[in-house]
């Protein structure tokens, strides 16, 4: 498709992945068009057009025209990104206040008479690769940056053995950034000796911000038409509240990179965020309450079923995966929900066992007494239930139960416990099972 790269990434700087991006584009440019002729024209793979085009459906951007055969047309571009381009907007507005600050600082440190008092300045593009490097080089306690994928890819080909040199000092290096499957590369090399975050929140990051030990800092455009460079502990403590504002919406590389060895590909997988998680969550909890409503027809399957319709909303790939590989997505997706946190599923498919593993303290300590008391397991966790689902679905049938319950150590919390359920599964001898 002759779309230009400048535009596929905006649209995926606005929340598109790069197929949703080539997709839309296509729509808009045929206008109306059946999808096997958008996905000629996108060239996008035909088994994922029909996927792409219901979700972006789902999302408002496209719809269906009521003809034999169906086509698709697109709704208009400025009414769809009308909201991102507002926090667009907002971000501009916090960096033209942030730039007016630096300003008045240079305007007041250029009145003094001496050149070293002055502690903000431009610089030049031939001069910024050599002064940032120093000032990393000479780094002794931490580096802070919230850093576009553009001078990411930029400063790291050339940096990673300055990077791998702040890791033996025990330099802090910290870097939150956007991930694509383009940069996902990079980013995994780095989190060796960087701690990756990938930003949660969805403006385009295209101006870089670098703070070296609370003191010393860089801010960098994208097209390089400014750099500047600051040395003052008042310029940094104001940059690191904006950093530490955004650290607190972002996530750690390394779920990323679990959820690409699961699925191949970062498509959805802004699931692991704040923002997507809290939908998930809310689907699932109506979904259990709907299940308690109606506990009159006893229906496990259908409430399973529901579980893994949403999932699979979510997730467009979890039903083509195999066994194993939703047991590992079903752990990526508790890891990062508060209310199931500490509560983990080990699949062991030779021994056909199950292993649930849950961290408790006092606050859940009625829960395991209530459970142990009725004498049998009954877990309250809609992923389990849809995975217990998922086994039956392959042949697998529940036999016995093991309770095992035991102290953590070390620990710092008191009356703190492991508990660990081993659920035999049984499977009929001339079952095929596919995993």
């Amino acid at each position: 498709m002759d779309m230009d790269d400048f535009l596929a990434k905006t649209l995926m700087d606005m929340g598109l992945t790069r197929y949703e991006a080539m997709i839309y584009y296509a729509l808009v440019k045929l206008g109306e068009a059946k999808a096997i002729e958008v996905a000629q024209a996108s060239g996008v793979p035909r088994e994922k057009t029909y996927q792409i085009l219901r979700t972006l459906e789902e999302r408002n951007m496209i719809k269906r025209v009521d003809s034999k055969p169906r086509k698709w047309i697109p709704l208009p571009p400025t009414a769809i990104f009308k909201e991102v381009v507002e926090q667009q907007k907002k971000t501009i507005a916090k960096i033209e206040e942030a730039l007016r600050s630096l300003q008045e600082l240079y305007e007041r440190g250029s009145k003094k008479t001496l050149r070293k008092e002055l502690n903000v300045w431009e610089i030049s593009k031939p001069a910024f690769e050599e002064t940032l490097y120093s000032s990393l080089i000479y780094a002794n306690i931490s580096i802070y940056s919230v850093m576009s994928p553009y001078l990411l890819e930029k400063i790291s080909i050339y940096n990673v053995d300055l990077i791998k040199k702040l890791y033996r000092k025990d330099v802090s290096v910290n870097i939150i950034t956007k991930i694509y499957d383009d940069n996902l590369h990079i980013l995994a090399k780095l989190s060796n000796f960087a701690n990756i975050y990938i930003s949660d929140l969805h403006e385009r990051i295209d101006t870089s911000i670098i703070i070296v030990d609370g003191n010393t800092g860089f801010m960098i455009r994208d097209n390089e038409d400014y750099i500047i460079q600051f040395s003052d502990s008042r310029i940094a403590s104001f940059f690191m509240e904006i950093i530490n504002s955004i650290l607190r919406r972002s996530h750690r590389i390394e779920d990323y990179i679990r959820y690409w060895e699961i699925v191949e590909t970062l498509e959805c997988s802004d699931i692991i965020s704040i923002d997507k998680m809290i939908r998930l969550s809310e689907e699932i909890n109506q979904a259990t309450f709907m299940n308690l409503l109606n506990q009159g027809i006893n229906n496990k399957e259908v409430y399973a079923e529901s579980i893994i319709n949403i999932l699979s909303k979510y997730i467009p790939q979890y039903n083509s995966l195999s066994i194993e590989a939703k047991t590992q997505i079903l752990n990526l997706l508790l890891s990062n929900n508060p209310i199931y946190k500490g509560i983990s599923f080990e699949l062991d498919t030779v021994n056909t066992t199950l292993i649930i593993d849950i961290d408790t303290d006092d606050d859940l300590n009625e829960w395991v007494e209530e459970v142990r008391e009725a004498g049998k397991i009954v877990l309250p966790i809609p992923y389990y239930i849809a995975l217990k689902h998922e086994l039956s679905k392959l042949g697998w049938r529940e036999g016995q139960t093991i309770w095992l319950e035991y102290k953590k150590a070390p620990t710092h919390i008191a009356n703190r416990k492991k508990i660990r359920i081993i659920k035999k599964y049984n499977i009929p001898a001339k079952a095929k099972i596919l995993i």
